[in-house]
């Protein structure tokens, strides 16, 4: 398709088709893994009350898994957008920046000196890291890092991914970075845990995996 037919398409259309392509990326990851379950196991897990082996790895091991990685794919797009539209650098990344690891070091440092029980780690986790990132630059991308760890290019791949299907006008720009951001880490996250049996590639190698390159080809190209 070229750039003229591609910009006729409307903005709509394009949101509906990354909704769609997004919810298509959840079902397969919620679908498929070390348990044998099917699409239609997930349609029962989440519409139904029915129990059962399958339909409780799916309601308690990979749901909460898929939406943690869903929503930190997206602070993470949407941090690299907010970074390269206020710095002007087509290279920001909340990961290249040093936000990530800021993040990092007040989680380990916290730790340290303020050791927190099992009940309040989820809740201590996200406010320790979204302090650690005020201290170096952005704070979308804190969160993130608190229950994934550090993932690298997804704050890169997806504004420019975006860019090239929208154009560069924050109004439509941000708001298709944030799903494809969402759809990357998912396909990430999903790809990783076929690839090597039985625990899986960690989501942030399999999306430096898909990054590095495409990292280096703007920076060619710039």
């Amino acid at each position: 398709m070229t750039k003229d037919k591609q910009r006729s398409i409307p903005f709509g259309y394009k949101l509906i088709a990354g909704i769609l392509s997004l919810l298509a990326m959840f079902a397969v990851a919620m679908a498929y893994g070390a348990a044998d379950t099917t699409l239609r196991d997930v349609w029962l897990s989440l519409v139904s009350d029915a129990a059962g082996e399958k339909l409780s790895v799916i309601r308690d091991i990979r749901l909460p898994r898929m939406v943690i990685t869903l929503l930190a794919g997206m602070a993470l797009a949407l941090s690299g957008a907010v970074l390269q539209g206020i710095t002007r650098n087509d290279l920001a990344d909340p990961g290249i920046v040093g936000i990530n690891a800021g993040a990092g070091v007040a989680i380990a440092v916290f730790f340290l000196f303020f050791p927190v029980k099992a009940d309040t780690f989820v809740f201590a986790l996200p406010f320790v890291a979204f302090v650690g990132a005020l201290l170096t630059a952005v704070a979308l991308a804190a969160s993130a890092v608190s229950v994934t760890g550090g993932i690298a290019f997804i704050g890169l791949m997806a504004p420019h991914m975006a860019k090239a299907l929208v154009g560069p006008r924050h109004h439509v720009l941000i708001p298709v970075s944030v799903l494809l951001g969402g759809w990357l880490l998912l396909l990430a996250d999903t790809t990783g845990r076929h690839l090597h049996d039985p625990d899986g590639i960690p989501a942030g190698i399999m999306a430096a995996l898909l990054g590095a390159p495409y990292f280096l080809y703007l920076l060619l190209k710039s």
